[in-house]
């Protein structure tokens, strides 16, 4: 079964966001 282009591309996005937010968390928590 092939995963649609747009569904991957969403994937990709929300696993950036992730990311994104666990690092600033990670920030936070150590300042």
């Amino acid at each position: 079964m092939k995963i649609p282009v747009s569904v991957a591309t969403a994937i990709e996005v929300v696993l950036l966001v992730l990311s994104l937010a666990v690092l600033c968390i990670g920030l936070v928590l150590l300042l």
